[in-house]
Parts: structure tokens; C-alpha cells; sequence
């Protein structure tokens, strides 16, 4: 696995706006938080690791596996 380099201060930012979207007070939506820490995040990964990422979006990869029970 390839290992990318995240500085002290864009990691900080990260926290503090996924913090920030989870406050029932914050002034903003939280998918404003969110989406501002995937661009932080975004900017130092590899055209292939951003395909990676968009592949996992496109196949709703976070979606739970469907599970069939037969009784």
C-alpha cells in the first residue's frame, strides 16, 4: 500500500471541520464540512488513488452487503 503524506496543519483542518459538521449549532450544512475536508483531503493523492475513490462512490461500495436467507 502506497503511503501519502497529509501535513500537521491540513490534518487539523480535516478534524476540526468533520468536528464542526457533527455540532448541532454550526452555522453551516454539514455536507459543506464534509465536502471541504474531501478537498483537503483530495489534493495530495495519485490520479490512481482518486479513481479508487471514485470507483468506491460509483459502485456504492458503502452500501452493506445484501445478505439472502433461505429458510
Amino acid at each position: 500500500m502506497e503511503e501519502t503524506y497529509i501535513g500537521t496543519e491540513d490534518y487539523l483542518d480535516v478534524l476540526k471541520l468533520l468536528t464542526a459538521a457533527l455540532e448541532p449549532d454550526a452555522p453551516m450544512d454539514p455536507k459543506l464540512y464534509i465536502n471541504s475536508a474531501i478537498t483537503i483531503l483530495t489534493g495530495p493523492i495519485t490520479h490512481a488513488q482518486r479513481a479508487i475513490v471514485e470507483d468506491y462512490r460509483k459502485n456504492k461500495e458503502y452500501l452493506p452487503k445484501k445478505e439472502i436467507i433461505i429458510y
